[in-house]
């Protein structure tokens, strides 16, 4: 009986998929596996079967020695994940979706990365394909097997989230500054390098070859479309890069940073002897663990999550991998079929404009210049998200213009300079955290010195009697009256003699500095309408944004001396201690701890806005603290009389201090 089962499935013809076949002629067959063409890579004009398979000649690293070094936490993570290939069965029945040819199949066989199984043994199954992709060396085809109703049954059953310490490339951007080498390190067919066992590659088994020369094998390394495989190798990867997060490193090695994204690595150190030292630790983890390295790089120049790196100009811009396949999208084609009657496919508009976006992000393009060709375009995708994706959309000339500039501008590719970070924890900046609430009864406010300890409280009754149709509003004012007690103590006036006093009294000369010494402001509120009224410098409501909007001026004003940054930051209504202020009873200390004092992330997200005052009839004057060593993030309100015009602005180049008045959407 089951061999009757294995003829019918080696009989029933592939079922396509929604992806499109590279063939060269739709009445042949593949000559070769069955290759999708990714989104991006969809105008590719080789033919899929003669692009070269990815290198598979790779050992297996030896996990055991490698969980060793991991820290007991990350530890019983790593496990837990490799425990989840075996802990749901998937359906045993089976669908050859796509083919994998009789060379392929050769090839990964002979270099261990798959073996035969049973047909009796087989627990789950997996669908097997390849896509094209374009490397440094040119295009390739990679395979990736692809557990359907296994990946269902991980999120379904085991509720599996993802943990990944991956963040948005813009995060990166200012390690740029780093002024000595950078040491990346990539490995060789990473996934491949990471074994699994007998009962795990039973649930990974899938038909390979053809009709008559084919059988039934199962995957024995980690697979490339596996739900759990990315969290894996991040983890296995950082601890060969032994990141401090996930594994135990000796105190004098705890000086350099590690950015790692899946198989690909940077390490940034203090100074050239140090990256040494570091290099000769990773080799030996590299060694004892057994992996195998496919590039290994220490240099100013390099090219490094889709971003080229220069530490000697301390300037960014795109990979060159990046503009190749933006050219590859946006070619003459594309623009012939875009002005045509018919159409283009929005699934190519969708690729195009989720590029175009990022390679904007790195390279500094306004996308307030592109606000209406943005809005336009979505809103047709917007009625397309519930149909097909290759339906055919016609954009007006305007459109097809802004848009083709904006393609023109990312392919150009002009390197940037992006903001140098402020550090809100060095010695030189004064960090003051200002906690506020507000109720029917009255109002309360208590600003806490992040350096000195000092605490000031304010608060009292209303002097009319409040309503409460929205709190909000009743926050809002709230935090101006704490604002306008507080800020007396920021003048340049009282700054300097309060300098000159030996004496140090909380609440009252806690901030006794220089008057051009920096301050971050941390803003703590228990409402998302005023962490939105900060955070976007607008608001729908306008009694919230007229209690907000002097905040934002004085602090704009605070620059002409000294450079001003602040941050906002949700508290609970439970820890909130102005809460107590507020309903006209005694200050809880212990509310003040849990929620002030011991909430160290002040600055962290995000870092800080620094607000520097223009003229509306003259170029803004840029005011950088270089006797900090500080190139700080510019953001420029034009105030003419007293109408606030405009709401997000970007920073220029500010190294050379020309007018920086370019919008940011």
């Amino acid at each position: 009986m089951p061999r009757q089962k294995e003829q019918n499935v080696k009989l029933q013809k592939p079922i396509k998929q929604k992806g499109k076949l590279i063939k060269t002629k739709k009445s042949e067959s593949p000559k070769g596996a069955t290759t999708l063409a990714r989104k991006t890579t969809s105008l590719l004009k080789a033919q899929g079967q003669d692009l070269p398979l990815q290198d598979v000649v790779v050992n297996t690293m030896n996990v055991e020695t490698l969980t060793r070094v991991m820290t007991c936490k990350v530890r019983r993570r790593f496990k837990y994940l490799l425990s989840l290939f075996v802990s749901s069965k998937a359906d045993t029945s089976y669908r050859a979706k796509f083919q994998l040819s009789d060379a392929d199949t050769k090839k990964l066989y002979d270099n261990g990365i798959i073996d035969k199984i049973d047909h009796e043994d087989i627990k789950g199954f997996a669908w097997p394909f390849c896509v094209a992709e374009l490397k440094k060396t040119g295009w390739r085809r990679r395979m990736i097997l692809w557990p359907e109703e296994g990946n269902a049954k991980v999120r379904e059953l085991h509720g599996y989230v993802p943990s990944l310490n991956l963040y948005n490339r813009v995060k990166y951007l200012s390690s740029v500054w780093h002024n000595g080498p950078a040491l990346r390190v990539d490995l060789k067919a990473s996934f491949y390098q990471i074994p699994l066992t007998p009962i795990m590659s039973q649930h990974l088994a899938f038909w390979a070859g053809s009709e008559e020369n084919g059988g039934w094998y199962a995957f024995k390394r980690l697979p490339m479309g596996h739900t759990l495989s990315p969290e894996i190798m991040q983890i296995a990867m950082s601890s060969l890069m032994c990141d401090e997060r996930f594994m135990v490193i000796p105190r004098a090695f705890k000086y350099y940073n590690v950015d790692t994204w899946l198989d690909d690595a940077r390490i940034l150190s203090t100074s050239k002897e140090k990256l040494k030292a570091i290099e000769d630790l990773i080799k030996l983890r590299l060694r004892t663990c057994e992996a195998t390295i496919g590039e290994w790089e220490v240099s100013n120049k390099y090219d490094f999550i889709g971003i080229h790196w220069d530490h000697e100009r301390h300037m960014v811009c795109n990979s060159q991998r990046v503009i190749e396949k933006i050219k590859l999208m946006a070619n003459d084609e594309f623009w012939d079929a875009i002005k045509s009657s018919t159409g283009i496919a929005a699934s190519k508009i969708e690729s195009l404009m989720a590029r175009i976006v990022m390679a904007s992000g790195v390279i500094g393009i306004d996308l307030f210049e592109y606000h209406f060709c943005i809005k336009t375009i979505r809103r047709r995708l917007a009625a397309l998200i519930q149909t097909r994706q290759d339906y055919q959309v016609r954009l007006h000339k305007s459109t097809v213009r802004m848009l083709r500039n904006w393609v023109e501008r990312c392919i150009r590719n002009k390197p940037q300079r992006p903001m140098r970070p402020s550090n809100v924890f060095s010695s030189r900046i004064r960090r003051f955290t200002i906690c506020t609430d507000a109720s029917t009864k009255g109002w309360g406010g208590i600003v806490y010195d992040n350096d000195n300890g000092g605490i000031s409280t304010y608060g009292g009754p209303w002097d009319v009697k409040m309503s409460a149709n929205q709190i909000a509003e009743l926050e809002a004012r709230a935090l101006l009256n704490t604002w306008e007690q507080w800020k007396v103590m920021l003048q340049p006036t009282f700054r300097r003699l309060s300098s000159q006093r030996e004496e140090s009294r909380p609440g009252h000369d806690v901030d006794a500095r220089a008057a051009d010494t920096p301050l971050h402001i941390r803003f703590m509120v228990d409402s998302s309408v005023l962490i939105w009224a900060l955070t976007k410098r607008q608001s729908r409501n306008r009694l919230v944004w007229r209690y907000i909007r002097p905040i934002l001026m004085d602090i704009s004003r605070m620059n002409v001396t000294c450079n001003t940054t602040y941050s906002t930051s949700y508290i609970k209504s439970s820890n909130n201690p102005a809460d107590e202020i507020s309903r006209l009873r005694a200050l809880d200390m212990g509310k003040v701890y849990r929620g002030v004092i011991a909430d160290t992330d002040i600055g962290k997200m995000p870092e800080g806005v620094t607000w520097i005052r223009g003229e509306p009839l003259y170029p803004p004057r840029v005011i950088l603290p270089e006797q900090y060593g500080l190139i700080v993030k510019v953001e420029i309100w034009r105030i003419p009389g007293d109408l606030v015009m405009g709401g997000y602005f970007r920073l220029g180049s500010i190294t050379t201090a020309p007018n920086p008045c370019h919008a940011l959407w």
